[in-house]
């Protein structure tokens, strides 16, 4: 319903009528967009709900579901989505489905700004699109080309790292926590890219999101963590995650010598990649 409602704001002049269910909308050119969009989704929500019960009814299945949600059927809706806006450039239902994708579902810039490119330039207004143009600016300061942010936060004895003790040096951020997939799955390939890079100047540092100094040293003891290790001990509330608009995690930046970030969100064999080439210069 929030959504029928946000988009008809935008839109013609529609008419209430009261029924014995509620109430009945008509008139409105984005009530008829809003169902075929319906109509056009539903088969593919439908396979998500279907695999999100499956994990629900099985816990040792959860994993397994999120992650075929994730390869298969995301990308599933969002080519359904593209062929259903480009018939549809103008509609503000078209730029909501878009700015669920970035506020909710955390899409990356590029794969939201692809789907931007199809809607009509000029087309929209309001509060939503002024939203999406902010996501849009904050999205591309993190991205490769971009300076990374100043920052002091304390290691495992509550010493201050800041940005500057590692100037000069290429840095592999990781921001987020210990228990993540993305964080355990990269752990083994970060400590041989450590060994391998660090003698010729590699760095890492990971930031993490926990409250306690503890956190701190239990991550360097139980991971056996040869990097530095940092908080400010405060969360999601931290003045860097804050000032950097960081809206999820876990987040990966790759600095080169010269303060710019050279790769966001690696992991596995790109990680590899773009470490690999930076010394192969």
């Amino acid at each position: 319903g929030g959504l029928i409602c946000r988009c008809l704001l935008q839109n013609d002049t529609i008419t209430i009528t009261p029924t014995a269910d509620g109430y009945d909308l008509s008139g409105s050119k984005t009530q008829d967009e809003y169902l075929d969009y319906v109509k056009w989704m539903t088969p593919v929500w439908d396979e998500m709900k279907a695999a999100m019960a499956l994990g629900e009814k099985d816990v040792n299945k959860v994993k397994d579901s999120n992650e075929y949600i994730n390869r298969v059927l995301r990308p599933k809706s969002d080519s359904v989505f593209m062929v259903w806006a480009r018939r549809n450039p103008s509609s503000y239902v078209a730029m909501n489905h878009i700015y669920n994708c970035r506020g909710m579902d955390k899409y990356p810039l590029q794969r939201y700004a692809a789907m931007l490119d199809v809607l009509t330039p000029g087309a929209f207004e309001g509060q939503q699109w002024e939203t999406m143009q902010r996501f849009i600016a904050e999205d591309k300061a993190k991205e490769p080309g971009s300076v990374f942010p100043d920052f002091t936060m304390g290691n495992a004895y509550g010493e201050p790292v800041t940005q500057a003790d590692f100037a000069g040096k290429p840095v592999l951020y990781y921001v987020g926590y210990t228990t993540q997939d993305e964080y355990a799955n990269d752990l083994d390939l970060r400590k041989t890219l450590y060994t391998q890079y660090h003698d010729k100047g590699l760095e890492m540092v990971d930031m993490l999101m926990v409250s306690k100094r503890s956190d701190v040293v239990r991550a360097v003891v139980q991971d056996k963590i040869p990097w530095t290790v940092v908080s400010d001990l405060k969360g999601f509330y931290s003045p860097f995650i804050e000032g950097f608009h960081i809206d999820y995690v876990p987040q990966v930046f790759l600095v080169g010598p010269d303060g710019r970030i050279v790769a966001h969100n690696v992991y596995g064999q790109e990680l590899k990649t773009a470490i690999d080439a930076l010394f192969a210069k």
